[in-house]
């Protein structure tokens, strides 16, 4: 009868258990974002009940160490690969008009993505992670309208400048490699365009039809 007894004291802990993982919807060992607006990123230790011991890594983008800390389960929001748009590893340009070129490194469930940031203005950019939400990224793609990556363009803002397209995103933005600045050979950091900004270089006539020569 003890062992009896034992036993259906331990089902009822691990079933209660379960149920109380399934209600918070945090586990043990995941990694999640604390929803306090100081971009805490850290890793559940334990859970019990309602409340998820974590220990912190990341404190606005850079490293961090602490003592434990106790959260309500309510204010954690998990890792997931992909929301809305945006899933992990995607390239995204970030939509704050400074022309942000970087890496989604992780995603969390409450629309919170953390960056890695490689360019800034078209040069080179080091720096921590920032966090950042997926409705203001756009992701990379092949084209948008008529530019597509790799074309060769011409940008219409007067200046005949001539050059490649190298990456596209969703937004319609293109980053562009300039070679030829009125004729000359020009080289200079990375530009960002709009697309409808640009003429796609046509095809030779014959190539694609007569209406490539008009």
């Amino acid at each position: 009868m003890k062992i009896r007894k034992s036993f259906g004291w331990s089902l009822l802990f691990i079933l209660s258990s379960a149920v109380a993982l399934a209600a918070s919807g945090i586990c043990t060992g995941q990694i999640v974002y604390g929803n306090n607006g100081s971009d805490l990123v850290g890793q559940v230790t334990n859970v019990f009940g309602k409340k998820a011991e974590i220990r912190w890594q990341l404190l606005d983008g850079q490293p961090y160490s602490g003592n434990l800390s106790y959260w309500d389960t309510e204010d954690l929001s998990a890792q997931t690969r992909c929301f809305g748009s945006v899933c992990e590893g995607n390239t995204v340009y970030g939509n704050n008009g400074s022309d942000l070129v970087g890496t989604a490194n992780r995603v969390f469930e409450n629309g919170k993505v953390e960056v890695k940031w490689a360019l800034l203005d078209g040069q080179s950019d080091t720096g921590g992670f920032s966090y950042w939400n997926a409705a203001s990224l756009s992701v990379q793609t092949s084209c948008s309208g008529r530019i597509c990556a790799q074309d060769n363009v011409y940008g219409n803002n007067g200046s005949n400048l001539v050059g490649v397209a190298q990456r596209v995103f969703s937004n319609g933005k293109v980053e562009v490699r300039w070679t030829t600045l009125d004729g000359a050979p020009y080289s200079g950091n990375l530009s960002y365009w709009n697309s409808s900004s640009l003429q796609k270089l046509a095809p030779p006539c014959g190539s694609n039809g007569a209406a490539a020569c008009q």
